[in-house]
């Protein structure tokens, strides 16, 4: 926009120029070529429209509009630098004002006009395919996450799904099954637990506080997060989904964000858990058995188990369908 108003003044100093060489009658070719150049400067920023009056003056339009007439009308833009994907034209940018007249919408040629292209155009729809992206990787990985255990189990699992309340319905079909276990993945103390017949949230926390206490406490911190607290030391929580189905559809951890690899909601802010990020350890490798014959001392996460691994190196090589 500075370039475009310092050429057309430019343009408006060699009309005043002309005007003198008609009035002295002195030779004009060295303005003639200094205005040609500088009409092609103007044109390669923005579509223009021109034609040279009786008294050789240029007048030039855009978008129906004059820049220079009698006289120069610059065009105004104010430059917004609090940017993120959201901010998006009109409501994110301000106008690129011409006497009153947004032109916007009418540049469709030079450098102005493609620079509004990518900015309205392109970018918007690379950031949407950015986010997309992010969103497939986000679930796809979170889900196999989310299926698994480590070794050594966690001892405080936190959900990331926060807001929950005691008026928090649950809608759950299936059962899950939550183990205690050592650092070698030996079940200390486990239990299965139906969620079909399970209304809301206490009612959860009700039956994973009857099925494993004292060695496990379930409650909501401040923040509405769902947590399993192994009470023993050198003990941790170990889930295995088994047939759980919520809204969505989403697995029991999935629906809590008990076990996820990644948090965001685009491609701007895409980030590695916290709790991974604090502890690698944290890092389900494994599966806690889902064997019906289950019983207390056996190995319930095997250290040396690396299907969730190779589950999600495969992800990685796997088609996944886009909007």
């Amino acid at each position: 926009v500075t370039q475009i108003n310092e050429s057309v003044a430019r343009i408006e100093e060699l009309n005043v120029l002309f005007i003198e060489t008609t009035i002295y009658n002195t030779t004009s070719s060295n303005l003639e070529d200094e205005r040609r150049a500088e009409l092609e400067t103007l044109s390669s920023l923005i579509n223009i429209n021109y034609f040279i009056n009786n008294d050789n003056e240029v007048q030039i339009y855009t978008g129906g509009r004059p820049l220079l007439a009698s006289q120069a009308r610059p065009i105004e833009y104010t430059a917004n630098t609090n940017l993120d994907k959201t901010t998006i034209y009109p409501a994110g940018f301000g106008p690129i004002d011409l006497d009153g007249f947004d032109l916007t919408p009418v540049l469709k040629q030079g450098e102005l006009g493609a620079l509004v292209e990518l900015r309205d155009g392109a970018f918007v729809e690379e950031q949407a395919k950015m986010d997309e992206y992010s969103n497939v990787l986000i679930r796809e990985l979170n889900t196999l996450l989310n299926t698994g255990a480590s070794v050594p189990a966690t001892a405080d699992v936190i959900g990331e799904a926060q807001g929950l309340t005691g008026a928090t319905l649950l809608g759950a079909t299936g059962s899950i099954r939550i183990a205690t276990t050592d650092v070698n993945g030996v079940v200390q103390n486990f239990a299965d637990i139906n969620l079909g017949g399970l209304a809301d949230v206490p009612a959860l926390l009700g039956a994973i506080n009857g099925a494993l206490g004292p060695d496990v406490t379930a409650s909501l911190t401040a923040g509405g997060e769902l947590r399993i607290l192994a009470n023993n030391a050198g003990e941790g929580i170990a889930i295995n989904q088994l047939d759980s189905v919520f809204a969505g559809p989403e697995t029991f951890s999935m629906r809590f964000g008990l076990n996820n690899l990644f948090d965001g909601t685009g491609a701007d802010d895409i980030s590695v858990s916290q709790y991974l990020l604090d502890n690698g350890e944290n890092l389900a490798t494994s599966t806690l058995s889902a064997d019906p014959l289950l019983a207390i001392g056996d190995v319930g996460v095997n250290i040396g188990d690396s299907s969730l691994t190779t589950l999600m190196n495969n992800a990685f090589t796997t088609d996944y369908g886009y909007n």
